[in-house]
């Protein structure tokens, strides 16, 4: 399968990501976030236009399957090193950890539990629409400005899109559970998991692995990209630094330990006579006469 996209490039970037979307997860729910984290040299591309649409695609039974293999193919020909997978997303990024060595870092925002309960309306009103009742209570951490914002964005996004939704929806329900996943994902990833408690599909079970720093947003629910951008970015910003400085710090002791042993090395391959004094050449090797 071969892909089509436009080359990004940016003077600022010197790793570059690719996002793994949730169910309902628009390209502009991450620009905040994303120009943040562009801020700090970390450029983050989006795969939703190379997804087949939904509703004419003949094999739906490997729809979840085809999301994973354009995801894998567009970090192997745009050469990205690292992933950010949002919700459902963070449930593939797992497959996708594990079929792709040169990623090295993954970003996991709050993976959601498989038993979602049923959304109930989350205000008085009786005019509220399908999105709103299914988005507010996952929002509350949301000023209201923000959320009309993004109740709109969703609403035209995602207004043909509920059979797809309901096929990702059971997908996930279905599914092997996230902690389960988790453990199966390659030991040598670098991983950090953002989770918030209050988020109501928050995974109650603890998470381990290897290789996993885990941080909490506290008064935060299930979307913090679009909540509190600025202080996400500076959460991964301040992980991904901390890794660059234990990577720079092992390079450097590394070549320390190099340079040491070639030294010694030379240093054991002297010659064993002496140089004599105020002697301007080395010494020559003479044969028995």
């Amino acid at each position: 399968m071969s892909i089509s996209t436009k080359n990004h490039q940016s003077k600022n970037s010197d790793v570059t990501a690719l996002w793994i979307p949730g169910i309902q997860d628009c390209p502009g729910d991450r620009e905040v976030l994303c120009n943040n984290l562009l801020d700090n040299s970390l450029l983050v591309q989006n795969p939703d236009a190379q997804y087949k649409v939904f509703d004419t695609f003949t094999d739906k039974s490997n729809w979840i399957k085809h999301k994973i293999e354009v995801e894998i193919e567009l970090i192997k020909e745009q050469g990205h090193r690292a992933i950010i997978g949002n919700s459902f997303g963070a449930h593939r990024a797992t497959d996708i950890i594990n079929a792709c060595p040169q990623i090295e870092m993954a970003i996991l925002l709050n993976p959601p539990k498989n038993e979602i309960s049923k959304a109930t309306k989350a205000n008085d009103t009786d005019r509220a629409s399908p999105s709103e009742i299914m988005l507010r209570p996952l929002t509350l951490d949301m000023l209201n400005d923000t959320f009309n914002d993004f109740l709109a964005r969703h609403e035209q996004s995602y207004m043909h899109e509920r059979k797809r939704m309901r096929k990702e929806l059971r997908a996930l329900k279905n599914g092997k559970p996230f902690e389960e996943l988790l453990r199966k994902c390659r030991e040598d990833i670098e991983l950090l998991i953002v989770q918030a408690p209050t988020d109501p599909w928050h995974i109650q079970e603890e998470l381990s692995h290897s290789n996993l720093k885990h941080e909490k947003m506290d008064d935060t629910y299930h979307y913090p990209h679009v909540s509190k951008p600025q202080i996400l970015a500076k959460l991964i910003c301040k992980w991904i630094n901390g890794i660059r400085t234990t990577n720079k710090s092992e390079s450097e002791s590394a070549i320390a330990n190099s340079d040491a042993s070639i030294l010694n090395s030379n240093q054991s391959s002297l010659p064993i006579f002496p140089i004599q004094p105020n002697s301007q050449a080395s010494p020559k090797y003479k044969s028995p006469s």
